[in-house]
């Protein structure tokens, strides 16, 4: 009998065995600021979500220099500390990819080159077709060009071969950013110059568009249904006649999930009165209501543009630990926030008749910089007790974490030894969120207090004996410090107690 042994019927000599013993349930703590954007982009695919590899990598993909650097997508994306950001491309059902045409001497395409992503962003793509870099006559070199404000991006491919003398070349475009492939049509060379794209369609955008079909996760928002470690989840602008649909599209889709928050965009140019009625039609603790568009330098030649604030609350959101309210005034959060030039309106005292109606608005703060006034969702007016971003976000947190943490444990023997496995497992992990308020409550995500509440109360012989187990678990969440009162005493008559 080999050294270790699975299960304790096997030793059946007087010896001594090794039985090795599996690892203890832990709970792992979820990321909290991993974003997802459906927006209008220039480029991009359309049917998968966009996962960039790094900030480089997400602008070459939906919007490489030449193309337009000004669209609401792009503006919501560019300039921002994403620290995970994932992306869905809206288009039209008609939407078509550009093709570019290369001919031959007779003149008859002999070539197509087919682009990588559908829009009619590809019209604006060119090729140049040049002698090739190998001498060879029956070859060809190709460039492939955008040319615009923002720069230029070109795609290059060397000593292509279709003229039937030889191998037909087979030419790699994985790493291409404009080209999806080259199709030989006709055998011959085509001839030098350049050419342009046509074909491409954006196609007509509607609120179904953006929001796809809940639970089939095709397209738009509900490509967004297949990441469950997505918190939290906006648009670009989606024009005033498609926002109220796609608003509440967001709003379904968070309380589908459950695991994220939404935030939603206003109209450009709305009153604060039209604002609180718009915000009273979304009222949910995992809604949260941006107030007022914002001005942003574009990054072509520096020309402000207005942007859907929704994107500046995710940013803060996506940077902040749970606990920690994205209406801190803090330096850190106004660097966050360094995008902004300036905004739509400077709400003043009417942000505070916001806050009340569940509304996030962005204001000026006295020492430079923009920041939000209050962190509060959607139910605020019914709801106050549930009001703060923060007991929401912590929710999800500590739900998502130990959710995700415990499963392996399904099935499993309904027993206490399995029980308490899970029970250590839970207590370990919110004895560490409460020493985090003691540690960094700023960086760290953190609780003000915690406990379990009766476990056989919670859970009746009947309950175990039908293989379900509950854990009771309370749950204190801290607070912003959101008002602050210095009570002073000053004048020739007050007796100064102890001196300073």
């Amino acid at each position: 009998m080999g050294l270790f042994i699975t299960t304790v019927s096997q030793a059946t000599r007087h010896a001594v065995y090794a039985i090795e013993r599996s690892n203890p349930t832990s709970i792992q703590a979820e990321g909290t600021g991993t974003v997802g954007i459906v927006a209008q982009f220039p480029w991009g695919p359309d049917n998968a979500t966009i996962e960039p590899t790094d900030a480089s990598d997400r602008l070459m993909t939906i919007a490489p220099p030449g193309m337009d650097h000004t669209g609401s997508g792009y503006m919501c994306v560019s300039g921002k500390a994403w620290p995970d950001l994932r992306l869905a491309r809206v288009l039209g059902s008609a939407a078509a990819a550009a093709v570019g045409a290369l001919p031959n001497s007779t003149p008859a395409t002999c070539v197509n080159v087919n682009l990588k992503f559908k829009g009619v962003a590809g019209n604006a793509i060119t090729h140049t077709v040049k002698a090739a870099s190998d001498g060879d006559a029956n070859h060809f070199d190709l460039d492939v060009s955008v040319v615009g404000a923002s720069g230029s991006t070109t795609d290059v491919f060397k000593n292509i071969n279709f003229s039937g003398v030889g191998a037909d070349s087979v030419v790699d475009c994985s790493a291409a950013r404009l080209v999806g492939s080259i199709a030989k049509v006709l055998t011959g060379r085509p001839v030098n110059g350049t050419y342009a794209s046509t074909g491409g369609a954006d196609g007509s955008i509607t609120s179904g568009r953006y929001l796809g079909t809940p639970g089939n996760g095709d397209i738009g928002l509900a490509l967004f249904e297949g990441s469950p470690d997505i918190d939290i989840v906006f648009t670009d602008d989606v024009s005033n006649g498609l926002r109220a649909a796609v608003n509440a599209g967001l709003l379904a889709h968070q309380v589908l999930m459950g695991d994220r928050v939404a935030c939603l965009n206003g109209d450009l140019g709305q009153t604060p009165a039209a604002a609180r009625i718009n915000a009273a039609t979304y009222q949910n603790t995992g809604a949260f209501y941006v107030d007022c568009w914002f001005k942003q330098k574009d990054d072509v030649d520096g020309t402000e543009r207005l942007v859907a604030p929704a994107c500046a609350l995710a940013t803060v959101m996506a940077n902040l630990p749970p606990s920690t309210s994205a209406a801190w005034k803090g330096q850190p959060v106004r660097k966050l926030l360094s995008f902004i030039s300036q905004l739509e309106y400077a709400r003043g005292d009417s942000a505070g008749g916001n806050t009340a109606a569940g509304i996030c608005t962005l204001i000026k703060h006295p020492k430079g910089g923009h920041v939000f006034e209050a962190f509060v969702n959607t139910a605020a007016p019914a709801s106050p007790t549930k009001k703060r971003g923060t007991r929401t976000r912590m929710g999800i947190f500590i739900a998502k974490s130990i959710t995700n943490s415990i499963d392996e444990s399904v099935d499993a023997p309904n027993v206490e030894i399995v029980q308490n496995d899970i029970i250590k497992a839970i207590h370990d992990f919110m004895a560490g969120l409460k020493n985090a308020k003691d540690v960094n409550p700023l960086g760290l995500a953190h609780v003000k207090d915690w406990s379990f509440g009766d476990f056989a109360a919670a859970n009746l012989t009947s309950d175990v004996d039908d293989g379900r187990f509950f854990i009771p678990l309370d749950v204190k969440t801290t607070s912003g410090m959101e008002q602050i009162f210095l009570s002073i005493q000053y004048g020739e008559n007050v007796v100064v107690k102890v001196a300073a």
